[in-house]
């Protein structure tokens, strides 16, 4: 018998654990509040993960301040926190370092369309091989109800008591006016089945992809996507002879069908 033993292949004999689970790429507990759409982002990312049996010690996420820049911290693999609009320049310095490692970006739309909106514009253009996720939820929520670049006009906040009095800016139009763009895309959190599709497909691009998700902010505006949410008939699939092709079967499941 021990013979036999000795024998074995090694990969068999060492019991290499090579292959990742879900629970591997869970890190901190989540503080975001019950019914924020940045829990479906995290959700399909960490399902991406482990589909994509991304080794974590190769897997870096990066943010930079606001709600959604809490997602490297609930991610079992290296992240780095950064500076309020500076997640992109960081995400580009850690892929020239390093380009073998998986670089994701996290980034609010204060984050991204605000204070980072240089940082975007060229990150479009330097098309590196990254994926940017953009939670929009259409307001700052980390710092308690501002006015946003996306907020829809007439939005009552902190520093719009009187209603926001610009058009919001559209991410996705504003993203395919850049130069070099190779990949752009929107989903929304409340279609995960979708959600995850998008998000696996942008991974899955080779070059800079960019993604917006609209993302429901339960606390300082409930009920802002709920015409969308209540009648699904509002959401359309787009398609495209050259863009990705989402499974069909999920896509209605997720709209109850």
């Amino acid at each position: 018998m021990s013979d036999f033993i000795d024998r074995l292949p090694t990969s068999v004999a060492d019991l290499e654990e090579d292959a990742h689970i879900l629970h591997d790429y869970e890190g901190a507990v989540s503080r975001w509040c019950h019914g924020c759409g940045d829990n479906a982002i995290l959700t399909a990312l960490q399902k991406l993960c482990a589909e994509e049996q991304l080794p974590p010690e190769r897997t870096v996420f990066v943010s930079g301040i606001g709600c959604a820049s809490r997602l490297p911290h609930y991610m079992g693999t290296y992240g780095f926190h950064g500076l309020h609009g500076r997640a992109l320049p960081l995400a580009e310095g850690i892929k020239i370092k390093r380009p073998d490692l998986h670089v994701f970006v996290n980034t609010g739309d204060g984050d991204c369309c605000s204070i980072g909106a240089g940082h975007w514009l060229h990150a479009v253009r330097y098309n590196m091989n990254m994926t940017v996720i953009m939670h929009d939820n259409r307001v700052y929520g980390l710092t308690k109800n501002q006015v946003s670049p996306t907020s829809p006009k007439g939005l009552r906040t902190n520093t719009s008591p009187r209603g926001a009095p610009l058009e919001p800016l559209n991410a996705l139009s504003a993203t395919l006016g850049m130069s070099n763009i190779s990949f752009v895309a929107q989903a929304v959190d409340w279609l995960p089945a979708i959600l995850y599709d998008i998000i696996h497909q942008a991974f899955l691009h080779r070059g800079l992809s960019f993604v917006s998700v609209l993302q429901r902010c339960p606390h300082y505006l409930p009920g802002h996507f709920d015409p969308y949410i209540k009648n699904p008939e509002r959401i359309r699939l787009l398609t495209h002879p050259n863009g990705i092709h989402p499974d069909e079967a999920s896509f209605l499941q997720s709209r109850g069908a």
